[in-house]
């Protein structure tokens, strides 16, 4: 009697939190009364949101550590790049080898790292955005290098601007053929990329020193480079060579679009799982 009484409580009648879900005029869910299908969609989105919210955390806390992962070892690429040209003759090679030394980084050694990696089990675009952020991570630390050498190498602001965007021009195309080889968990897949990132970088020279193979008594076969960019950087990092910027920025302009215009494209796929 007593436990009966305290679920009636003072008025005689039960409260409505102790009755069942059926004498209520709808279901506790937000569904119609004996309608379980309904039910079971009002409750979907709350009881999803909190899986939500945490494979939301856990992807932003994976791209967190990815990016210092990334920072973390091309700080020490360039330290040990230092350390190499420490011996040499006089500052100038030491500077213009510097930025070879992060070009070759950029396009080559993170390039390597990253397409060894697990990947391709993501969603594509989740996968693209990792792979732009540890990008624009190497392209911001490189400022740090690239603009100090300014005041000491003679190189006055809009040579280093050109110089600037020629390594996030070739670089971010080189991150756009990263990120299409990480949308994929095949090995030779992610292979070919790698070569397909060699080329971009050595296929010019590597071609004109094969046809000049053999070239002595004859006149060398040359070009002027535009797919790799070792002789738009070689020019740019001259001293004093800000009367020649103007005739690398059409090419360096266009590399940056290229580039751009590849990312847009790739972050505006549907999305999909690698």
């Amino acid at each position: 009697m007593q436990q009966q009484a305290d679920v009636a409580g003072p008025t005689g009648r039960a409260p409505i939190a102790a009755l069942p879900a059926s004498h209520h005029g709808t279901d506790v869910s937000g569904g119609l009364p004996g309608d379980p299908e309904k039910a079971d969609l009002a409750t979907q989105p709350a009881a999803r949101l909190p899986t939500r919210l945490r494979l939301a955390a856990d992807t932003a806390y994976g791209l967190s550590w990815s990016v210092q992962g990334v920072v973390l070892a091309w700080t020490i690429w360039l330290g040990i790049s230092w350390v190499m040209l420490l011996g040499a003759e006089s500052y100038q090679p030491a500077a213009r080898w510097m930025v070879f030394s992060s070009l070759a980084g950029m396009m080559g050694i993170w390039p390597a790292w990253r397409l060894s990696q697990g990947g391709g089990r993501g969603a594509w675009r989740q996968t693209a955005i990792q792979v732009f952020l540890e990008w624009l991570a190497l392209a911001m630390v490189f400022q740090v290098v690239l603009w100090p050498l300014c005041a000491n190498m003679d190189w006055k602001p809009r040579q280093t601007l050109v110089l600037d965007a020629a390594v996030a021009g070739w670089s971010l195309l080189t991150a756009a053929l990263v990120a299409l080889g990480c949308a994929s968990r095949r090995g030779v897949v992610r292979t070919a990329v790698m070569a397909g990132c060699m080329v971009l970088l050595l296929g010019e020279p590597a071609g004109m020193a094969l046809i000049n193979v053999g070239a002595a008594g004859r006149t060398a076969t040359t070009w002027t480079m535009r797919l790799s960019p070792l002789e738009t950087i070689w020019a740019l990092t001259a001293p004093g060579a800000l009367e020649h910027s103007g005739a690398w920025l059409p090419q360096v302009v266009g590399i940056l679009f290229i580039g751009t215009l590849i990312w847009m494209l790739i972050l505006a796929w549907p999305d999909r799982s690698g």
